[in-house]
């Protein structure tokens, strides 16, 4: 098959692990635990019908979205806010969240400027299990301003020629970051920024 030899990217001690170590209460871990067994997506295989598509999502995250972990009335819990530059990248982005087993969400229609060009957007947020488990799957998570990107994960990177393709469209499929520059005492500095 396309996957080579049959390994596991991720297993339910794996993902508890991960969310222990994020001090995530018991309770809301295993209601994550829960909600990605019903979705066949724990364990998560290399096999999995729905791994490129979460290589896609995983790509586009990294350039035109932002995922963290957050506290709310001392609960801790997962999000994730997509961007689009088009209402069809909208509804090509819930199709596949549908197929993946998660609920589609309404998104929240606005406009930007830049360089005197005025520019739909189309934002979505997701909350619990989807972002639980890109995190799990080791996304990059917080400012990214702030934040030493992780290294592509090993799953993409040793996955199969789809698995890679399908993360490269979502990276590449993004607007990216914003490079600004600041003039410092001996040059310049070059930044990414939202």
């Amino acid at each position: 098959n396309s996957f080579g030899t049959l390994s596991c990217i991720l297993s339910e001690e794996q993902f508890i692990n991960f969310f222990k170590e994020q001090n995530f209460k018991m309770k809301s871990i295993m209601k994550y635990v829960s909600e990605l067994k019903n979705q066949e997506l724990l364990p998560l295989y290399n096999n999995n019908n729905k791994i490129s598509i979460l290589s896609r999502i995983f790509g586009f995250i990294l350039s035109d979205g932002s995922i963290n972990c957050y506290t709310r009335d001392n609960n801790k819990f997962t999000s994730c806010s997509l961007d689009f530059g088009t209402i069809k990248d909208y509804t090509d982005f819930q199709n596949d969240i549908k197929y993946c087993g998660f609920r589609n969400v309404a998104y929240y229609a606005g406009s930007r400027t830049f360089n005197n060009i005025t520019h739909q957007t189309f934002s979505v947020s997701h909350n619990g299990s989807l972002p639980a488990l890109l995190l799990s799957l080791g996304i990059t998570f917080g400012r990214k301003t702030e934040t030493i990107r992780n290294p592509i994960p090993d799953w993409i990177m040793t996955g199969s020629l789809i698995i890679k393709r399908e993360f490269l469209a979502g990276f590449q499929g993004g607007d990216g970051c914003k490079i600004r520059w600041n003039k410092i005492n001996n040059g310049y500095n070059f930044i990414c920024a939202e």
